[in-house]
């Protein structure tokens, strides 16, 4: 949940905090509610991928989602003459699919060793990033385990032709996956090959 605070004073005795709660991931719906809030002019907004299910001005409002991807909510406050803007940025939905699934462990591989793989793109510093995924198959002789952040070690008993695919999974569900096609380790130096 995101708290946007605005405050505002006059005279100097009169001191109002609004403040807008609400999520930042919407799966089917979500509330919105601006704090301290009495009797003032309040207007609802959102981005097109959000439709305001509650009655304009109503506080609190709730929101459904129409679409996926980012979006926003924002209160209008009108008071003393001024208007405030309390915006709050939301996640509307399942992730957007990932960019691409990488080797992380150089051109050179064996069998009987870890590898580290990547899934693209990921900011750790955002908090709305979806937790990422990766699968392996064929899972004989192999072994995963994720590392950190978006990184994963795969263990490979074997040499020969693996498929990996990552996804990014959110409270609302899963992406699509992206594919990665993976040749080795080999069992000499001949090293492995990443096809696309």
């Amino acid at each position: 949940m995101l708290i946007v605070t605005f405050s505002f004073a006059f005279g100097v005795r009169v001191k109002a905090d609004f403040s807008l709660t609400g999520p930042t991931l919407i799966c089917t719906s979500g509330q919105y509610t601006v704090q301290n809030y009495s009797n003032e002019t309040l207007v609802w907004s959102s981005s097109s991928n959000l439709t305001l299910t509650s009655t304009q001005g109503q506080n609190p409002a709730t929101f459904s989602a129409n679409g996926s991807g980012t979006g926003w909510v924002k209160a209008t406050i009108t008071c003393c003459g001024k208007q405030y803007n309390l915006p709050i940025g939301v996640w509307i939905g399942p992730p957007a699919d990932p960019t691409g699934v990488s080797s992380e462990s150089g051109m050179w591989g064996y069998a009987g060793n870890s590898y580290s793989f990547a899934v693209w793109p990921y900011d750790p510093y955002d908090e709305q990033e979806p937790d990422p995924i990766l699968y392996v198959d064929p899972e004989e002789g192999t072994s995963l385990w994720y590392d950190y952040q978006n990184y994963f070690q795969i263990y490979f008993e074997y040499a020969g032709h693996y498929e990996i695919w990552a996804t990014f999974e959110n409270a609302c569900g899963e992406s699509d996956p992206v594919y990665l096609n993976y040749e080795g380790p080999y069992s000499y130096s001949t090293g492995y090959e990443i096809l696309e």
